[in-house]
C-alpha cells in the first residue's frame, strides 16, 4: 500500500512539474499557475487569473475581506490602488511622496448610506488658486450688494440625533443669489462656502469706504459747526467758553462740557461737574465702532477737567461719556486731527 501511494505521489509530481501543466511546483519550492484558480468552499468562489489582460482576484460573493483567524482583519499595503465602478469611473489612492487621493469624475462625496454626508476633519485645508491655472480674471464688484440678497439660518441636521445647532445658508434659496456656489451630491444639494469668503471680504471693502465717506462727511460738518459756535460765542461776548453754553451752573446738577479745543492736534480739555449726591464717576472714551479707550475716574467732587493728549490716540473721531454711578449721564464728539 506504501509502494502505491508512493508511486502515485511521484506521477502527481511528474504531471504538475510538467511544462504544459495548468499548476506547476518549480524547483524553488515555488508555486505556479499558468492560467487561472478557484478555490470553492460552501458555494463561495475565489478566483485568480494571472493574466486577463493584467492579473485578477475576485470572488463571487463580491466582496474580499483580508482576515487571519486569531489576528483579525489584516492590512492591505499597495503602492497605488484604483477602485472602480460600473462605469469604469476610478477612485485612485496613490502613495507618492505627498499622496494623492482622487477622482475621475472630479468629485470626491463623504457620504455613508442611513448617515447622510459625513464630517471631514483636517489641520488644515487648502484649495487651488494659482493664477497661471485661471482664466477671465476680473475684480469683483456689487459685493455687498451680493451679500444682502442672501439669509443665514440657525439649524438642526434631521440625522443629528444630538440635534447640535449649525450655521448656514439653505441651498435652495442661495442659489437663486450664487447658482455657481450650489451643486449636488448623492442627490442633495451642497454649498461651497469657501467661495463665500472673497465676497464677504469684498463686501466688508466696500463698506468701510462707505465709512470712511460718511466719517468725512461728518468731519467736515463737525468743523463748520465748531466754526459757528466761535462765532456765535464771539457775538455774545462769551470769552470764557468758544464750543457751549451751559445751561445749569448749580454744582449740584451734573455737567459734562465740550471738550476744548475741538478738533485738537496737541492736547484738549473736557471740563465736568460732579454732585455731591453721586457715589462713582468716570469719563469713557470710545472709538466709532463702540471700542473702549480710555477710562478716567473721577474721585472728586465738583467742577473738575480731564486733559487728553494728542499721543493717546490716533487721529479720528471719538465719542466720550460722562458715567454717573453706573449711568450714561451724556455723551460727545471729539476730533483729533493730523496737523
Amino acid at each position: 500500500m506504501k509502494k502505491l501511494n508512493l508511486i502515485l505521489l511521484i506521477a502527481l509530481m511528474s504531471i504538475m512539474t510538467n511544462s504544459y501543466a495548468q499548476f506547476k511546483v518549480l524547483s524553488n519550492g515555488d508555486a505556479e499557475i499558468s492560467t487561472k484558480l478557484f478555490i470553492t468552499k460552501n458555494g463561495n468562489t475565489l478566483r485568480l487569473l494571472p493574466a486577463n489582460p493584467t492579473p485578477e482576484i475576485g470572488s463571487s460573493t463580491g466582496e474580499i475581506i483580508f482576515y487571519y483567524s486569531n489576528l483579525g482583519y489584516s492590512r492591505l499595503i499597495a503602492g497605488e490602488m484604483h477602485l472602480r465602478n460600473s462605469s469604469n469611473s476610478p477612485l485612485v489612492i496613490r502613495n507618492t511622496t505627498t499622496g494623492i487621493i482622487g477622482a475621475a469624475s472630479g468629485q470626491l462625496d463623504f457620504w455613508y448610506p442611513n448617515y447622510g454626508h459625513q464630517i471631514v476633519v483636517a489641520r488644515q485645508y487648502s484649495t487651488s488658486s494659482d493664477s497661471t491655472i485661471k482664466t477671465n480674471i476680473k475684480p469683483l464688484k456689487n459685493a455687498m450688494e451680493i451679500i444682502l440678497k442672501t439669509h443665514a439660518y440657525t439649524y438642526n441636521m434631521k440625522n443629528d440625533s444630538i440635534l447640535k445647532n449649525e450655521f448656514g445658508y439653505l441651498a435652495q434659496e442661495l442659489e437663486h443669489v450664487l447658482p455657481e456656489l450650489v451643486s449636488e451630491s448623492q442627490e442633495i444639494k451642497v454649498v461651497d462656502y469657501m467661495s463665500m469668503i472673497p465676497i464677504i471680504t469684498e463686501a466688508m471693502k466696500e463698506q468701510q469706504k462707505q465709512l470712511e465717506t460718511l466719517y468725512a462727511v461728518v468731519l467736515s460738518q463737525e468743523k463748520e459747526i465748531i466754526k459757528l459756535r466761535e462765532t456765535l460765542a464771539v457775538l455774545t461776548q462769551d470769552q470764557n467758553q468758544t464750543n457751549i453754553i451751559p445751561v445749569e451752573t448749580d454744582e449740584n446738577v451734573p455737567q459734562l462740557y465740550q471738550n476744548a479745543p475741538n478738533p485738537f492736534s496737541s492736547e484738549t480739555k473736557i471740563k465736568f461737574n460732579i454732585p455731591s449726591s453721586v457715589g462713582k464717576a468716570y469719563i469713557y472714551i470710545h472709538d466709532l465702532q463702540g471700542r473702549q479707550l480710555k477710562v478716567y475716574n473721577l474721585p472728586n467732587h465738583g467742577a473738575g477737567e480731564v486733559t487728553i493728549h494728542a499721543s493717546e490716540l490716533n487721529p479720528g473721531m471719538y465719542l466720550y461719556s460722562l458715567i454717573l454711578d453706573g449711568e450714561i449721564f451724556d455723551t460727545k464728539k471729539m476730533i483729533l486731527s493730523n496737523h
